[in-house]
Order: C-alpha cells, then structure tokens, then sequence
C-alpha cells in the first residue's frame, strides 16, 4: 500500500514535490486508538488533510512514533514529512495532504 503527502495551498496546488512510502502505513495506529489526535486518522485507501492548527499534533506523533524500531525508508519519510509539517507551520493557508491508494 503507497501512500502520498504533499504539502499544498488553499487551491490544492503543490507547493514542495510529493513524498511517498510504501511502508508508513504499517506503522499507523488503529483508527479506534484513542493516544493518537492525528496518526489514527490517515486514510490509507482515501485522502487525509491536515491544517497548520493540527500539524503542531501531527509533529509531536512523528516524533513518538520515530522512537519506535521502525525500517530506515519509514524513518526517512517521517523526517521528509516532519520538514513538510514544519513547512506547512510558517505559512498560511497550507495543507498537509494525504493521499492513500
């Protein structure tokens, strides 16, 4: 299962090239888990959309979820998409968009 970030503005335009990981999403928690804000909520089949007031939470669930003994692609797509959260904070009106197979 492939799944697709891309950091993009209120037009749904790209704003940095897309991220992609084929194993990210064996590492989500189940959507039923109450931990997690943010995590449980991507859409491995759909589409996910996060805005800068939920990032700061999506930011803090990375960092956890990195302190897992995780395969190096998934640790490596998680510093990509922490750069985009981190993108997505310092301006307005953008998005961080999943997109699930």
């Amino acid at each position: 299962m492939n799944l697709t970030v891309i950091l993009e503005d209120e037009d749904g335009k790209a704003i940095k090239p897309e991220i992609d990981s084929s194993v990210f999403c064996k590492y989500l928690p189940d959507y039923i888990e109450s931990g997690s804000s943010c995590l449980r909520f991507i859409d491995p089949y759909g589409d996910t959309t996060f805005n800068r007031l939920q990032v700061p939470t999506l930011l803090k669930e990375l960092t956890e979820l990195e302190k897992e003994i995780l395969p190096e692609e998934c640790k490596l797509f998680i510093n990509e998409l922490k750069r985009l959260c981190q993108e997505c904070l310092s301006e307005v009106h953008t998005y961080i968009k999943f997109y699930g197979d």
